[in-house]
């Protein structure tokens, strides 16, 4: 599942769209990509660290799996198994 798409804005994870993401989803693996820390330019300010992602998805019943470099420093592939 890639993060929200759009003109202005893409890829960018936000904790917004892991909320709507992981409410929804009801599989045992979750696989996100986007990128992070980076510039959002949709709400104009900074998109959350790693850390802060992965931080959330611990709470949120996930545990990671595998994190893939997508050829930017800060866009990632994470794929994620539900506790």
């Amino acid at each position: 599942m890639s993060a929200r798409t759009n003109l202005e804005n893409d890829y960018t994870i936000t904790l917004e769209w892991l909320y709507e993401i992981t409410e929804k989803h009801d599989k045992k693996y979750l696989v996100i990509d986007g990128f992070y820390n980076s510039w959002d330019d949709i709400k104009n300010e900074k998109s959350p660290d790693l850390e802060t992602i992965l931080n959330y998805m611990y709470e949120c019943g996930y545990n990671l799996v595998s994190i893939q470099p997508m050829g930017n420093p800060n866009c990632k592939e994470m794929v994620f198994i539900r506790r």
